[in-house]
């Protein structure tokens, strides 16, 4: 499983909430306005901001983090009983190199730039 204290895991946790509200009050005077053109759009740190927080906010051990690491390790190591993911994800794991963070990242930041399309 992967080893993370909880002192690195408070930290990351904090630094993605830090991370989002630094990004939406940037975005303050954007947000609460009707004039939003195409120059002031930046859909890339939207995007790396809704992968990062997605990939790092961590908040206690009972977490998505914890409970996809599980059924990752447990598709790895071929205890196939916890199967409980659609299998797009598994294809995933065995296309893609072995690192559950990676994996996280693909998964995350492919469901970010959807959410960005659908804007």
């Amino acid at each position: 499983m992967l080893n993370i204290s909880e002192h690195t895991l408070s930290i990351l946790t904090n630094i993605s909430i830090l991370v989002v509200v630094v990004f939406v009050l940037s975005k303050w005077k954007y947000i609460f306005s009707n004039s939003i053109s195409k120059k002031t759009n930046n859909y890339f740190i939207f995007w790396l901001v809704i992968t990062f927080f997605s990939l790092f906010y961590i908040p206690d051990k009972t977490s998505d983090f914890w409970g996809y690491l599980e059924y990752y390790e447990s598709y790895l190591s071929g205890d196939y009983w916890v199967l409980r993911m659609e299998p797009f994800y598994y294809w995933l794991i065995d296309v893609l190199p072995k690192d559950y963070m990676l994996w996280r990242f693909v998964v995350w930041g492919g469901a970010a730039l959807i959410l960005i399309h659908c804007f």
